[in-house]
């Protein structure tokens, strides 16, 4: 929750996951979306390729209207717009609306849409519809030709 403003923090976490896990990790989504000014550039210095916490704690759609990743410091160090989030999105009024706006401006402007569901929202008995709703947000997607990807592996592609 803290690593947002602690370099220690952020290489000790980091750290820790690539132990765990036995690979590198590229990229970071801050818990609660936390970001203040000095975020991305710890995230850097610690080795990270990319950022996808930049986006509503309480809402949907692209922050300041970045729809397209962008470069904060005009080097390898990419950020990727959050526009959609389970809870977010689950407690929105006319979300499926707001939903297909948002589709909309990002095929428009050629960006790219990423989603943050959390894994465990598809326990129907205490997140009821979170499951299906995540599952037609993909059929729809797929139906509109949307390609999916990972975000390490879609960093290295954008200019």
């Amino acid at each position: 929750y803290l690593s947002y403003q602690s370099k220690e923090l952020l290489v000790r976490e980091k750290k820790r996951i690539e132990e765990i896990t036995g690979h590198y990790i590229k990229g970071i989504r801050q818990h609660y979306l936390n970001l203040d000014k000095t975020t991305w550039a710890l995230q850097k210095e610690c080795g990270f390729l990319y950022d996808a916490s930049f986006g509503y704690t309480n809402n949907i759609g692209y922050k300041q209207n970045k729809v397209k990743p962008f470069r904060p410091f005009n080097d390898s160090f990419v950020v990727f717009p959050l526009p959609v989030m389970d809870a977010c999105f689950m407690t929105k009024k006319n979300n499926w609306k707001e939903l297909e706006n948002i589709l909309l401006q990002t095929e428009k402007e050629n960006g790219i849409i990423v989603f943050n569901w959390h894994n465990h929202v598809f326990d129907e008995k205490g997140f009821p519809s979170y499951g299906t709703s995540y599952k037609e947000i993909i059929h729809i997607c797929k139906e509109s030709g949307g390609v999916f990807t990972t975000l390490g592996d879609h960093c290295n592609s954008i200019s």
